[in-house]
């Protein structure tokens, strides 16, 4: 159960910065100094709960994309099902 609270909340912050991307940030008047600020500390979050799940347990595809900074300005949330269910 814990480990599926744990990835749900992965796939959260993912579609949490995807929307960020989508619509956010025109919604909160962000200048782009500011939106790298913000794709950085979601970014960050990410970054943690995949530590806590365990990288081994992540997606190869959703560790590929932040790595080459791809979810960083995905505005579509086509990672989001890679955080929900694992290794895709």
């Amino acid at each position: 159960m814990i480990e599926w609270l744990k990835r749900r909340r992965l796939a959260s912050l993912v579609e949490e910065l995807a929307i960020y991307n989508d619509k956010g940030i025109a919604w909160s008047g962000h200048d782009p100094a500011r939106a790298e600020v913000e794709r950085s500390l979601l970014l960050a979050k990410v970054e943690q709960q995949i530590a806590s799940i365990g990288e081994e347990n992540v997606s190869r595809k959703l560790l590929e994309a932040i790595a080459d900074g791809g979810i960083r300005l995905d505005s579509t949330g086509k990672y989001v099902p890679y955080a929900k269910h694992g290794k895709l």
